[in-house]
């Protein structure tokens, strides 16, 4: 009797424990599960994560996946195996070491239709529908900010309106300086010129809106895609808490304005889902360098001088000074 009771109780449902349940959130909030090459993981919705077990062959094509994104996951294999990594899609210290990193939210791969968006944030999902709009566009190099509207002049062109007020104290005036310089040097490279514009004319005269907002977990920066048009404005936000050194913080902006521009993740180069700090603030040789060719024709154009209406007072003053003193030596 005793057998036959135990042969006809229910399973019990185990739920996994909550270290594999934040590392299965980090993997299907990165895209892991969207990867195209394996469409039964697409099946796996961010609620299922309750209930998920990381030795399904679904879990273990998007451990792959959440692998083979990020090329950090080599220098992690290294501290721990002393070898770079292998992704076998089993679960390791290097794995879960990776997803405790911070990271941009955008996702590895675009969002299949139909996808259930529920458990992101309203600007993630503005996001992500952003995404799944321009994936195809952006893989095929067609459509980004076109050289043909009013304002351009004949080149691409985007005016960047920021939010000035949300900027954290340890980005000083020069700190924003060099940043704004070297992220709007390295898209003219390609033949993109940025202009910055004051935070009044958000929406109406700039199509990139730049704030500082705290963002969720290890984010550290958020960018939505554009729709190729003349008239698309899409929002760029960094995460306040982010005080790495102002060359970190100038390789996270590029790499958002790269969202902005329809670029997606690459393992490795700008475009790696983590920052890679040491990185130059350039295209030039970077896995993405062949899509910003395709998007604004490669040709360097000259990035915009300072705006009349925003003179640095402090230049003004030490030129007159220094033409007063000549006119005072003349008359001696």
């Amino acid at each position: 009797m005793a057998t036959k009771a135990k042969a006809n109780r229910k399973p019990v449902h185990r739920r996994p424990p909550q270290e594999d349940r934040q590392l299965l959130e980090r993997m299907h909030k990165s895209g892991a599960f969207w990867d195209p090459r394996f469409p039964g993981s697409h099946v796996i919705e961010l609620a299922d994560i309750t209930k998920t077990k990381l030795d399904t062959i679904e879990v273990k094509d998007a451990v792959r996946a959440f692998q083979e994104s990020d090329t950090s996951l080599d220098d992690f294999a290294r501290e721990v195996h002393g070898r770079d990594a292998v992704p076998d899609g089993e679960v390791g210290p290097a794995t879960r070491k990776l997803a405790t990193i911070e990271r941009c939210p955008v996702p590895d791969h675009a969002p299949p239709d139909g996808v259930d968006f529920s458990g992101y944030d309203p600007q993630e999902i503005q996001m992500l529908r952003s995404y799944q709009k321009r994936s195809t566009a952006a893989a095929t190099g067609s459509g980004s900010w076109p050289a043909s509207c009013d304002w351009s002049n004949g080149v691409h062109h985007v005016r960047v309106a920021v939010n000035h007020s949300t900027r954290p104290g340890h980005v000083s005036d020069d700190d924003w300086k060099e940043m704004w310089g070297a992220c709007a040097a390295g898209y003219a490279e390609m033949g993109l010129r940025m202009t910055e514009v004051p935070w009044a004319d958000k929406t109406d005269d700039s199509e990139i809106n730049l704030w500082w907002r705290r963002l969720s977990g290890s984010t550290i920066g958020l960018a939505e895609f554009n729709n190729g048009t003349c008239t698309d404005n899409v929002f760029h936000n960094l995460d306040p808490g982010y005080s790495q050194s102002t060359h970190a913080k100038s390789v996270l902006m590029f790499h958002e304005f790269g969202h902005n521009m329809n670029l997606q993740h690459t393992r490795g180069g700008v475009m790696n889902p983590s920052i890679i700090p040491r990185l130059e603030v350039s295209w030039k040789g970077d896995p993405s360098e062949r899509t910003m060719r395709r998007f604004f024709g490669g040709e360097q154009v000259d990035p915009p001088g300072p705006d009349p209406g925003e003179v640095d007072l402090e230049v003004i003053i030490a030129l007159l000074t220094q033409l007063l003193e000549k006119i005072a030596r003349r008359r001696r």
